[in-house]
């Protein structure tokens, strides 16, 4: 039985159902057999990069909310949040990995789901905590998103992330 707020619009929508069905369950068990995932199937929608797969962004907005909405502890509080900055710098590198095969109207759609990540997700008070969890790349991208946000600077954060590539 599905919670009242569990939400399957998005392509990882499991990240967001299974967290809010933990919060909203009795009790838990736990299994100690094996479990064997399968990683031999090369078109697996988690193997192949698409359009689809920038709607992390919106999964991850709705946990935060959740937690929110929850009034989880600081602690809790800046776990979500540093989740929510290394979802949103792996979507970015996705991004910048992939724009050249992206259509226009599928770039735009990106950039889009990267807005409305700006506007709905305040780090104000948790980005020293953030920027501890993150590596030299990471902290890098992070500072600038700090600074300036992205969707006006994607030109400079790609041109950044190049340089830190090579």
């Amino acid at each position: 039985m599905f919670a009242n707020d569990c939400d399957t619009r998005y392509f990882d929508s499991d990240e967001y159902n299974t967290r809010v069905q933990y919060l909203r369950a009795n009790k838990t068990a736990f299994c100690h057999g094996t479990f064997f995932y399968y990683q031999g199937n090369a078109e697996a929608m988690t193997k192949k990069f698409a359009p689809k797969q920038f709607q992390r962004l919106n999964t991850i907005v709705m946990l935060g909310r959740k937690a929110e909405q929850e009034h989880m502890s600081k602690e809790v509080m800046t776990r979500v949040r540093r989740w929510q900055m290394k979802v949103y710098l792996n979507v970015l590198i996705l991004l910048f990995n992939n724009a050249g095969n992206m259509s226009r109207a599928e770039y735009k759609e990106a950039v889009k789901r990267f807005r409305q990540f700006e506007h709905s997700v305040r780090f104000g008070g948790y980005r020293r905590s953030i920027l501890k969890g993150l590596n030299v790349y990471e902290k890098a991208l992070a500072i600038i998103y700090f600074a300036c946000g992205t969707c006006r600077h994607l030109h400079m954060l790609h041109n950044v992330y190049k340089r830190l590539k090579h």
